[in-house]
């Protein structure tokens, strides 16, 4: 019934023989790509090379499979698509890799790199960001691996911040767009607009140079030429817009920084600090840490870096002595100016009024920071509307938020929240779109630092305040009893100076609840920019 039936076929083709590969039948990926034949979408012919060279990559015709790959790198740089861009250039790290071609793969990577942040500002911020990054992910842990074949373990950790760091920074695109002024928003709009157009023009021209005369092709490549550059400067002048900086943490004198990824079925660490770099490969996230506590690392500061990927693992949970040292979760943002934030402290508690435990653990948390000199507004059940405690966040005299009440994670990946008053909610999108937060946020309720799905991107609540301005964030993995969160928070609050102190009051917090064999410690989390 479809008279356009026929231009979609190849598509349909393409994707078949993508599945087949997928399931490892080598056979039925080779017929579907023979019924694909060749097409005159642009799109679904680079499709069809790249199935054409996973197949060959999984056939062990690598040099043939490095072939398609660079044909495909030139003809996605000819007609503007940044995604099937980096596809090429990851598909010929792999190839190089897999011929022993260490420095070559490396090098092919650290230029898919630069095309990284670009393709992010095209990935719907809620929407098909899992499958984007969880590829980039793959990218990022082969090339760790080829620099440690290499023995170069500083640049391999350097590769897993990197990685890391690329992810914040493709947050802050939106949200960066999101603040813009009128006049400012619409040049932005109007550069990925003419992005769009040029890039639509070179892909309808391109088709046009293999269809007409031998004559006449060189004027049209000239023209192709032409656009190219265009396209690429409206691309680059949009882009300036926003920042997109990848600068790392500067470390404190004396840190450790560790940086966690999982390979497959292994865990992957590496450390460095104190003039040492050291490398841990475990089955499981616990028996790294006996591999890296190395005598002159005993009494450091660690600083842990972990890959999108093992941010829902929770290796936290297994290190022994975690409560007896100083151990933060960081997101190796860059160091901020110091800011200078009122002197009032946000108490939000029992919002659905089903949580007897956390009225009493706001009263006692708000006598506790009045006793630092803080002026405490305290929003209990009812009271604790959306817009009551969004107006309290965005009020730049809020320094202190501490939440006692229900941890949501809802569905979608970027739907964890903080329940309110009346049925509504508090969302990442709500934090990440504050000016500012409170310098001290702490969320005392059940899994507010993962989200509902491990092993893609994990970007939970306090990931969110963290990196909207918090310096310090603490927050639980697990669902936690309510009696265990009152006592932590208690403690936690006693012990913080009124100028800080904050690693030193979460330490002596979890030894407090640590001492009672009933209580889980090991929830919670300290998270610093």
């Amino acid at each position: 019934a479809n008279p356009k039936l026929g231009e979609h076929l190849p598509d349909v083709w393409v994707n078949l023989a993508l599945v087949a590969l997928a399931k490892g039948d080598l056979d039925d990926a080779e017929r579907a790509l023979a019924q694909a034949g060749g097409s005159s979408w642009s799109r679904t012919e680079h499709w069809r090379q790249e199935a054409r060279a996973r197949l060959a990559m999984a056939r062990g015709s690598v040099r043939e499979a490095e072939q398609i790959w660079t044909e495909l790198a030139h003809r996605s740089k000819e007609v503007g698509d940044l995604a099937a861009s980096w596809r090429a250039m990851d598909g010929i790290a792999r190839s190089q890799m897999a011929q022993g071609r260490l420095v070559e793969a490396d090098s092919a990577w650290s230029e898919a790199d630069r095309q990284f942040v670009q393709h992010a500002a095209f990935v719907p911020m809620f929407h098909g960001r899992e499958a984007f990054l969880a590829r980039r992910q793959r990218a990022a842990m082969n090339q760790t691996e080829v620099r440690l074949a290499r023995g170069d373990l500083h640049g391999a950790m350097e590769v897993l911040r990197r990685f890391r760091r690329q992810y914040l920074s493709t947050i802050r695109v939106p949200e960066q767009v999101e603040a813009f002024d009128t006049a400012t928003a619409a040049v932005w709009e109007g550069s990925l607009r003419r992005y769009s157009e040029l890039r639509s023009e070179r892909e309808s021209l391109q088709r046009r140079v293999d269809q007409v005369p031998q004559a006449q092709r060189p004027e049209l490549r000239s023209r192709l030429d032409r656009l190219q550059r265009e396209t690429s400067e409206v691309l680059d002048s949009g882009m300036t817009l926003v920042s997109t900086s990848m600068e790392g943490r500067e470390p404190r004198p004396g840190d450790v920084l560790v940086a966690i990824a999982q390979t497959g079925t292994d865990w992957l660490a590496i450390g460095s600090g104190r003039g040492v770099v050291r490398v841990a490969r475990a089955s499981e996230p616990e028996q790294l840490w006996e591999t890296l506590d190395v005598a002159a690392w005993r009494q450091s500061r660690w600083v842990l870096l972990p890959s999108a990927r093992s941010d829902a693992a929770d290796p936290h949970a297994t290190m022994p002595w975690v409560g007896e040292r100083p151990v933060v979760w960081s997101l190796d943002a860059p160091s901020r100016p110091e800011r200078i934030r009122g002197g009032h402290a946000l108490i939000v508690a029992d919002p659905q009024r089903n949580l007897p435990s956390a009225r009493r653990e706001a009263e006692d948390v708000a006598r506790l920071l009045r006793g630092h000199g803080l002026d405490v507004q305290l929003l209990v059940g009812r009271d604790a509307t959306r817009e009551a405690v969004l107006a309290a966040l965005e009020d730049p005299a809020t320094a202190v938020f501490h939440y006692a009440g229900h941890g949501e994670l809802g569905d979608d990946t970027w739907d964890a929240r903080l329940a309110l008053a009346e049925s509504t909610s508090l969302r990442i999108a709500d934090v990440l779109a504050l000016e500012s937060a409170p310098n001290l946020v702490v969320l005392a309720g059940c899994e507010t630092a993962v989200t509902p799905r491990p092993g893609g991107s994990t970007f939970g609540l306090a990931q969110a305040f963290t990196h909207a301005g918090s310096e310090a964030v603490i927050a639980t993995t697990r669902t936690i009893d309510d009696d265990v969160a009152r006592r932590f928070s208690t403690v936690f609050h006693e012990h913080r100076t009124p100028d800080g102190g904050v690693e030193s009051a979460w330490n002596a917090a979890l030894s407090a609840i640590r001492a009672d064999s009933r209580a889980d410690w090991k929830t919670f989390r300290l998270f610093v920019p």
